[in-house]
């Protein structure tokens, strides 16, 4: 049960260092997804510039433009009107994409923002979770530390009862074959008395004899 017990609560501490490595990749992820963010946001505001910049372009060529109309002919002036009206319609087409990328962006980092504070949110419900289950199983090992403690003094005692009780048992076996022991010495001795006709089994032999003729001689005289 001590084995069982112990091997249950690596288990438990495995699962909970794994848990715990799970929240750290987890909190790595959330912070990739930051760096994405500002990355974003580095493009988004690069972007920014490269319009401002094309915008000074275009300005530079309208003002370009208003030079060379003074000096050149109208066929030139329509050739520049050509070209500032397609240079408008890029800008305008640029400005839209702008606007959607930035949308985009905009709706990217709205979502980023929302998972984060769910990652967030997700990560302290487990902590908080495992944290209770630290605890739970702290009081668990507890309370079967004291019910092994418990278990080992009753076996020690009933270890010790055990031992006493073979003891007594050992003793009275040895008793029993000592008395058989000495029952059996008794009776090939008094075999051998008997046998031997010594002690007190002589005497009584000798009065029988002694009967058994006087018996005859009554019989003869008869």
């Amino acid at each position: 049960m001590r084995r069982e017990a112990k091997r249950a609560l690596e288990q438990r501490a495995q699962s909970l260092q794994r848990k715990k490595e799970e929240v750290k990749q987890k909190y790595e992820e959330l912070k990739d997804l930051d760096q994405l963010i500002r990355d974003l946001k580095c493009q988004l505001h690069q972007q920014s510039l490269q319009i401002a910049n094309r915008k000074k372009t275009v300005e530079k060529d309208n003002e370009l433009k208003l030079q060379l109309a003074e000096k050149e002919t109208s066929k030139a002036e329509k050739l520049l009107e050509d070209q500032l009206e397609l240079l408008q319609k890029k800008l305008k087409d640029e400005a839209r994409g702008h606007e959607e990328s930035e949308k985009f962006l905009q709706n990217q980092y709205e979502e980023l923002q929302q998972q984060l504070q769910q990652w967030q949110q997700c990560t302290k419900q487990m902590l908080q979770e495992k944290e209770q289950q630290l605890n739970n199983v702290r009081c668990k090992r507890t309370v079967n530390l004291d019910k092994l403690s418990s278990m080992r003094k009753k076996f020690r005692e009933m270890e010790q009862v055990v031992l006493e009780d073979r003891k007594e048992q050992e003793k009275l076996r040895q008793q029993q074959a000592k008395a058989r022991a000495a029952t059996k010495l008794q009776a090939w001795w008094r075999g051998c008395m008997v046998r031997r006709g010594l002690g007190s089994f002589k005497k009584a032999e000798g009065d029988k004899k002694g009967k058994k003729k006087k018996e005859g001689k009554k019989k003869k005289k008869k």
